[in-house]
């Protein structure tokens, strides 16, 4: 009997025990792509760790992202080649995991530019749901994230029949742009509409010591 249960807690146990070791393996792998910078790009240890990623799991794509922070440019090329590869076969295979990518998008701590990542690869996946998401991010501080809601918006406000429904728009659009291009082309379209602006005053600037 006590011979039985023990054989029953090892079967129980292996999985978990299979587990650790591809965690602290997945580890492993991340850590040698995040130490990419100042090593030769054909080094064989860089080489194996970024095959192994690309042909992981799903849960590898957030972890690749999350390595993203605080990353310099080296290594974040590293780790964004090889989420695109994993993350290109698993949407191939149809096991993207679009769901924890978005968590980890909505997540400000994140790197903006792994943000950016993963809105562009669960829009792909979901094209239905870019609408939506992108009037999340009016307000992002992605300014990438912010730049594609704003220019979402200008374009809702291009198309609108009603003059006054294109000034509404336009003004949402000015309260939440950064990027100077897009002010300039909402401070004109709203100029057009008779709706005068001071773009310096709504950019913070001062105009006067």
């Amino acid at each position: 009997m006590v011979r039985g249960i023990g054989a029953s807690l090892v079967l129980l146990l292996a999985p978990l025990q299979v587990y650790a070791v591809e965690s602290a393996e997945l580890a492993a792998d991340i850590s040698t792509l995040s130490l990419a910078s100042g090593v030769k790009p054909t080094a064989p240890n860089l080489q194996a760790a970024w095959q192994r990623l690309a042909e992981g799991e799903p849960e590898v794509l957030v972890e690749l992202l999350a390595a993203m922070r605080d990353a310099d440019l080296t290594v974040e090329n590293w780790l964004r080649t090889c989420f695109d590869a994993a993350a290109e076969r698993l949407l191939a295979e149809g096991t993207l995991p679009v769901d924890p990518l978005k968590k980890f998008m909505r997540d400000d701590d994140q790197s903006p530019n792994a943000r950016q990542t993963a809105f562009e690869w669960i829009t792909r996946a979901n094209p239905d749901e870019k609408p939506a998401l992108l009037e999340q991010m009016l307000d992002d501080p992605s300014l990438a994230l912010r730049y594609d809601a704003i220019a979402q918006l200008i374009e809702r406000a291009e198309a609108a029949d009603e003059d006054a429904a294109k000034l509404e728009i336009y003004k949402q659009a000015l309260k939440s742009a950064r990027d100077p291009g897009q002010l300039n082309d909402i401070a004109d379209a709203l100029e057009g509409l008779g709706e005068e602006i001071d773009l310096a005053a709504e950019m913070g600037f001062l105009t006067k010591w």
